[in-house]
């Protein structure tokens, strides 16, 4: 099942998500979506999709004016990289055929162009569905790069059939192989000469006579009753049938001992007791192990200590539940200092989630960008509302304001929203108050008065 990564804001990607999940049982829609077109090269790194199916007009750009410079390059990059070199990207725009960016594309290997049919607007989805599900072609694209069959690809056909008559007919009348292959080139020389060339470089005569012969002449020699070559073979076959019955003469059997009680005795009494001393010392070791670690081992099932809020000692007890004590943590209400928590349920476990949740409590809000984008955790690709709140937090202190307000957007926390909504008026104001004194327009002064706000606007954005 091949695995389809939709380039396109969450809104659009549910619905078409829906729809390959109810008319595909060879594409399989990955969960994540990537609402932001500076993300697809890292998203194409985490998830590894084999189609990459761009909505040209559902993403969010970093430079809205130059959507079709942006894209070209990104897709010439994808296709030029190698370790993207298997990834198929598919097309959806409303762009007309004969705009020269669908033709530029094109001829970047994208040979998926989606465009609304008819007068509706609509994309036939099942026509889309149908044609991913195909491996690509390049006459999906035909019209855009004007592609034409060869010129001499009907004479060099016809050529072909001609030449394969003839030699069939050769065949039937020429057992000898030699003979035939010094007359093989003589229907080339009746062609007219441009036919001739195409026929000498496309399909060398020789060749296509060269297998039909071998098996003529195979027949004509069983015919004729080429005894000797069948005796020879029906002798070698004799001989090698009685190739087992020369050997069994051959072998000798080795010599009995007359003193079979001394010999057995002497050999298997001294084995036996060393295997018996060897179980003897390993039972006491296993025993004696058992009794000193008695008291020290935790019995106490995983449950009960999550029921009972342990989670540290949850995850200290059963390193493979770390993240799931983690988890259990983070949906605790009662728990104020979970940073405490999650600086030692680290030091049982170095999964992503944990290290996630680390980053964020100790400040590394850097990090914690780079961990999610990084990371094929599926508690990474399903936030959970505590996750999601962090991972919003954390891209507004990296001054991403717009990634920000989308991971935000489905948790509708109104104090979360201020706290971004705040930050990025900070943000700005700094922008145009660092524009002005590089620009050398202000008095002294006003340069002064301009170096305290910004000093100010950042006192206050580390306050958020």
């Amino acid at each position: 099942m091949k695995k389809v990564l939709l380039a396109m804001d969450e809104g659009m990607a549910g619905q078409l998500r829906t729809i390959f999940e109810d008319n595909s049982q060879a594409l399989k829609v990955l969960p994540q979506s990537v609402p932001f077109f500076r993300s697809i090269k890292p998203s194409l790194i985490r998830f590894k999709p084999d189609i990459l199916f761009i909505a040209m007009y559902r993403l969010k750009y970093d430079h809205p004016d130059k959507i079709k410079d942006e894209l070209a390059k990104c897709i010439y990059d994808i296709k030029t990289d190698q370790q993207f070199s298997n990834v198929r990207i598919a097309l959806q725009t409303n762009l007309p055929a004969d705009d020269p960016f669908l033709k530029k594309v094109a001829s970047y290997q994208v040979y998926d162009i989606f465009t609304p049919a008819g007068n509706g607007g609509n994309i036939d989805m099942l026509a889309v569905i149908s044609q991913l599900s195909k491996p690509a072609n390049m006459k999906n694209v035909e019209r855009y790069l004007s592609i034409e069959a060869p010129v001499e690809y009907h004479s060099v056909t016809k050529a072909k059939s001609h030449t394969a008559k003839h030699d069939k007919e050769k065949v039937a009348d020429k057992p000898d192989v030699k003979e035939e292959k010094t007359k093989d080139t003589k229907p080339a020389d009746k062609l007219k000469p441009k036919t001739k060339q195409i026929v000498q470089k496309s399909t060398p005569p020789a060749k296509e006579i060269k297998t039909p012969m071998i098996e003529e002449n195979a027949k004509n020699h069983d015919d004729n009753g080429a005894g000797d070559i069948k005796k020879k073979k029906l002798k070698k076959i004799k001989a090698h049938k009685r190739k087992p019955k020369e050997h069994k003469v051959k072998i000798s059997r080795p010599h009995k001992p007359k003193n079979k009680g001394n010999l057995s005795s002497s050999h298997w009494k001294p084995k036996l007791l060393i295997a018996l001393l060897i179980v003897c010392i390993l039972f006491v070791g296993v025993f004696a192990i058992s009794r000193m670690s008695k008291g020290t081992v935790n019995t106490t099932p995983y449950s009960s200590l999550i029921s009972q809020k342990k989670y540290v000692e949850a995850a200290s007890t059963y390193p493979s539940k770390a993240v799931s004590a983690e988890n259990a943590m983070l949906a605790d209400s009662s728990i104020k200092n979970k940073s405490d928590y999650t600086d030692s349920i680290a030091d049982s476990s170095s999964a992503d989630p944990i290290r996630f949740d680390d980053a964020y409590f100790n400040g590394d809000f850097d990090k914690v960008v780079d961990i999610y984008e990084n990371s094929n955790s599926e508690d990474l690709l399903h936030l959970n509302r505590a996750r999601r709140t962090m991972l919003a937090y954390s891209y507004m202190k990296t001054n991403d304001i717009e990634d920000a307000k989308e991971i935000a957007k489905p948790l509708n926390n109104q104090q979360l929203n201020q706290k971004i909504d705040a930050y990025s008026q900070f943000l700005k104001s700094n922008s145009v108050l660092k524009r002005k004194i590089k620009n050398g327009n202000l008095s002294d002064a006003d340069k002064h008065k301009a170096e305290i706000e910004i000093k100010k606007n950042k006192r206050a954005m580390e306050e958020l």
